[in-house]
């Protein structure tokens, strides 16, 4: 009987506990999907003083001649949390150019604290099968998917 009663009572416990959790979950979401769309209308050239000034999700789909709605975004710890070192937040774009060749843009949102940051530029790098290309600037990144996607509307 008094297991039946402590079952009991811990069951509204559980239930509170997975509200929470979901209804947290549901916060980072938000957080995420907001730090994303920041990303994606941020003007590219806020990024590099020598590239146009369009939204860095217009500026990456009309280069490679996709929808917008193709390129994949994701908040990512830039990259090298995963050893268990300390990292910045970044929003990542990837662009499928080809079955094995794709750019990325990853760019710093957040500092090692997790505080909102000024986004900057931390990579910019293209992969050809296992092959990867790193550039400096928007404008080689550029290049790069012209040279891949002659077809493409330039602007």
């Amino acid at each position: 009987m008094r297991s039946t009663i402590h079952r009991q009572r811990r069951l509204p416990a559980l239930v509170l506990g997975a509200v929470l959790a979901a209804s947290m979950s549901g916060v980072a979401q938000h957080r995420d999907s907001t730090t994303i769309s920041a990303a994606q209308h941020l003007p590219v050239s806020r990024l590099d003083s020598t590239a146009s000034d369009i939204p860095l999700a217009r500026w990456l789909a009309r280069l490679g001649g996709v929808a917008e709605s193709s390129i994949r975004w994701e908040l990512n710890d830039c990259g090298e949390g995963g050893d268990g070192r300390s990292a910045p937040s970044c929003v990542e774009a990837r662009l499928e150019l080809a079955p094995d060749t794709s750019v990325c843009v990853s760019l710093i949102v957040a500092d090692l604290e997790g505080k909102a940051a000024t986004p900057k530029v931390w990579s910019l790098y293209a992969f050809e099968g296992k092959k990867a290309i790193v550039f400096r600037s928007f404008t080689s990144l550029a290049a790069y998917i012209r040279s891949r996607h002659p077809e493409a509307v330039r602007r």
